[in-house]
């Protein structure tokens, strides 16, 4: 049996989800820019110490700005993003809940993981070249993480709505006192 609420989107989940969505972009974002200050700091030591990713930051130390957000800008995005997606994820599985969706969950992160995964996408797109060197295959994998990264998040999206659809009401409790 599919689950009897696929179909189902009143106005407060529409309002919730459109939220997190937003929410998970700006996340999405903020994961970017975390792991290119750890994937330069392992693939390019160099560029590291100039934009600041290791030791600590001076006025000689660069910004790398990646689609013109500077430091600061992360930073507040990375404390609002978070503190307004947890109000959202929270508003958009209640409101799930409310309608009787067993599985609101896999609904809440099946659509925060794609919309995640273009907000790194986004940003990955600008991050600084590191320099070529001789990689290893791990440090190869840690210098793609532009293109692998958002996949799994599409992938875990993907995989988590499917279930979401799939999933069955629970069966109702039985009383074994009665």
């Amino acid at each position: 049996m599919r689950n009897p609420t696929v179909r189902a989107h009143p106005p407060g989940v529409v309002v919730a989800a459109a939220l997190l969505v937003a929410c998970s972009v700006v996340g999405g974002m903020w994961g970017a820019a975390a792991y290119d200050a750890i994937r330069v700091s392992i693939v390019d030591m160099s560029l590291a110490y100039e934009l600041g990713h290791l030791g600590e930051l001076t006025d000689a130390s660069g910004d790398p700005m990646p689609r013109g957000l500077d430091r600061d800008t992360l930073l507040v995005m990375a404390i609002a993003g978070f503190i307004t997606w947890m109000i959202a994820y929270a508003a958009t599985v209640a409101s799930r809940r409310r309608i009787g969706d067993p599985n609101a969950i896999s609904f809440t992160l099946g659509i925060a993981f794609p919309a995640a995964a273009v907000g790194f996408f986004w940003l990955a797109g600008d991050w600084p070249q590191a320099g070529q060197g001789d990689w290893n295959a791990a440090e190869r994998l840690i210098q793609h993480g532009d293109v692998w990264v958002p996949l799994l998040m599409l992938a875990a999206g993907f995989l988590l709505l499917r279930w979401w659809s799939r999933s069955e009401p629970a069966p109702d409790k039985v009383d074994d006192d009665a």
